[in-house]
């Protein structure tokens, strides 16, 4: 083999290893982002919150930082819940910790640790419910999820590669050397020709590409980061667009008024868990003093028959306790 044809295809095997490890870290940091934005989303609709704006995700040494626009309440219980089911249906970490800090003094209000690698959770027994304030929510991962690539070939790392090349390069100079005792200067002109063309001709198709598949995972990051802050979920067969308070069921679309689009956003985080009425009526009428008893319960028969042609969900009556939310 020539030696400008080998240092074309060594030049190519690096840059293709290169874009490879480049492109699985991008992939799996945007997955992370979007996942930890979507974990902020659930929080507020938790609280009952489901039109203010999650921040743009940061990252402060090993912590990613979630901030929100409005300040909320929460219950520790239920905030633990919420992203444990999130983080094991991402699978953006095996372990992590979690703090939940005060945004004008940093004080740590509440913390726990999820599979450490001892194998138990540490988490404070009996926390109690935070009131209504500014939080930042740190995520820091421990221990990270390997991502598989669906490639069936182990991936070969770049130090190994280069010094393999090197090694292949020394050899191929003693053969070449030998020969071009043996070759008239002509043939020796036609390498370096070559060689000349095929290198920058070579770089230029690996930029091509390289640009050509960010644009597309660019796309493809800001096309999923609306999704999340459209807050349109999937519950059964049935979307339920929180924005526009709307139930969309194929082509038919059916309008909900705000305290039922809010209870639906409370049932919905509590999905096939009960939720007990008293708690049901703070977080959806809160301090405003003008429900009574029976109110909740004619919300909850709205809804049911607002979601009575799907089939896979029910909102079930637990006497003397609350609704359960089911979701087949």
């Amino acid at each position: 083999m020539a030696p400008g044809k080998f240092n074309t295809i060594t030049l190519w095997i690096l840059l293709l290893t290169g874009v490879t490890s480049y492109a699985q870290s991008s992939k799996e940091e945007k997955h992370l982002l979007v996942s930890l934005r979507m974990i902020g989303h659930e929080i507020l609709l938790n609280s009952g919150d489901s039109t203010s704006r999650i921040f743009p995700i940061e990252k402060e040494g090993d912590s990613y930082k979630i901030q929100f626009a409005s300040a909320f309440a929460f219950n520790p219980g239920d905030l633990t819940a919420t992203i444990d089911r999130l983080v094991n249906g991402t699978k953006i970490a095996d372990s992590y910790i979690v703090e939940v800090k005060r945004c004008e003094n940093d004080e740590v209000v509440y913390s726990y640790e999820k599979g450490d690698s001892a194998g138990a959770d540490l988490m404070p027994c009996g926390p109690r419910f935070q009131p209504k304030a500014c939080y930042v929510v740190y995520f820091t991962i421990l221990e990270k999820v390997r991502f598989n690539t669906g490639s069936p070939y182990p991936a070969i790392p770049v130090e190994r590669v280069f010094t393999e090349s090197k090694e292949q390069v020394s050899t191929m100079k003693s053969i070449s050397s030998s020969e071009e005792n043996t070759t008239d200067s002509t043939a020796a002109k036609e390498k370096t020709r070559y060689s000349l063309i095929a290198v920058p001709i070579g770089s230029a198709f690996a930029f091509i590409g390289l640009l050509v598949y960010f644009r597309r995972r660019r796309r493809i990051a800001v096309s999923a980061n609306a999704v999340i802050d459209s807050g349109s979920v999937l519950i059964g067969d049935t979307r339920f667009d929180q924005k526009n308070m709307l139930l969309v069921r194929g082509k038919e679309r059916i309008e909900l008024s705000s305290k039922e689009s809010d209870l639906l956003s409370l049932l919905y985080t509590h999905v096939n868990q009960t939720i007990e009425r008293e708690h049901i009526l703070k977080v959806v009428w809160g301090d405003e003093g003008d429900y009574i008893g029976r109110t909740l319960d004619v919300f909850v028969s709205k809804l049911r028959k607002k979601l009575e042609a799907d089939p896979r969900v029910k909102i079930v009556n637990i006497r003397g306790i609350g609704y359960k939310f089911i979701v087949n």
